[in-house]
């Protein structure tokens, strides 16, 4: 007897580049782009628009520009034994169990997030990581 669901459909490698890539790019938005979101859902972008003659607001774009430089939160400052972990893993390909742990929760407090318990997703740790090693090197430019 057959199963009456319909079968899922797989993506493709590069379907899941994109969809990564569309979610870093997500991730990347400053406070400028949240505004400009409600602004939208509310109506008030449309109706600025026609009573401008159809044509986009200089002054919300450049109010859109400024809070996205501006709305940046910066990361909590690094602790030594952080830094030293971070300067051990931030090469390695593969991390331990417990080294995975440590820095998602390093990740979550720098970066002030919700601690996620480490899966199986490369990609996430691998990101983690990678955003953490370029902390560390930020903070080697500063020495």
């Amino acid at each position: 007897m057959e199963s009456k669901k319909p079968k899922r459909k797989r993506r493709t490698k590069a379907e899941m580049e994109v969809a990564r890539a569309k979610e870093a790019e997500a991730q990347k938005k400053g406070l400028g782009d949240a505004v400009e979101v409600v602004t939208k859902a509310t109506g008030i972008k449309a109706f600025i628009e026609f009573m401008n003659g159809g044509k986009p607001c200089d002054g919300c774009e450049k109010r859109k520009a400024w809070l996205n430089k501006v709305g940046r939160r910066k990361p909590e400052v690094m602790r030594v034994e952080e830094f030293m972990f971070i300067e051990r893993v931030k090469d390695k390909n593969r991390l331990t169990a417990s080294e995975q742990i440590k820095l998602y929760k390093t990740h979550a407090r720098i970066f002030r997030t919700t601690y996620q318990v480490p899966g199986n997703c490369g990609s996430c740790t691998k990101t983690k990581r990678d955003q953490l090693a370029e902390l560390y090197e930020a903070y080697l430019k500063e020495l």
